[in-house]
């Protein structure tokens, strides 16, 4: 039990033993454990971060024959899906915590209520935000044509 407790904690260490053992399968390996430390509540020790960079690492030695885009796209779906399942279980049993004897003592009532206002207008603004950056962009874009773009033609011209 201590050396599998070892191992999901370092694994990141023994990355080199799961390429050389399992090829290919590794990247459906370090789909499920990120995806499971994303998206698992109970699992947040699992070694996130550090799994990144060993990866990124092995990939990039043409020893291993690991793909980075793979591994970008792999990583992006596993950090994606673990946090919508994260979403989705607090969304689901968030109120029957709320209410239940034990964990019930552990949530301030009062608090909750009065961050519902909040929620919602930052949900509001992150709406919100794409058509106010998208305008701004169209913006810069207007800017450049109208005054960098005839100055850089007259200076070709001339």
């Amino acid at each position: 039990m201590a050396t599998l407790i070892d191992f999901i904690l370092h694994i990141d260490v023994h990355l080199i033993q799961i390429v050389n053992q399992f090829g290919d399968a590794t990247y459906l390996i370090l789909f499920a454990i990120i995806f499971i430390e994303t998206g698992a509540v109970i699992m947040p020790f699992l070694p996130g971060d550090s799994l990144l960079f060993a990866a990124s690492a092995l990939a990039a030695d043409p020893r291993y024959h690991l793909n980075i885009w793979i591994f970008i796209f792999i990583f992006l779906c596993a950090c994606l899906g673990g946090d919508s399942l994260n979403f989705l279980i607090g969304h689901k049993i968030g109120k029957s915590l709320s209410n239940h004897s034990l964990f019930g003592k552990l949530i301030d009532k009062d608090s909750l209520e009065r961050a519902k206002p909040s929620l919602k207008s930052m949900v509001r603004r992150l709406l919100f935000s794409p058509v106010l950056f998208r305008s701004l962009e169209h913006l810069l874009h207007l800017r450049q044509q109208v005054l960098v773009s005839p100055t850089s033609n007259l200076f070709v011209i001339v």
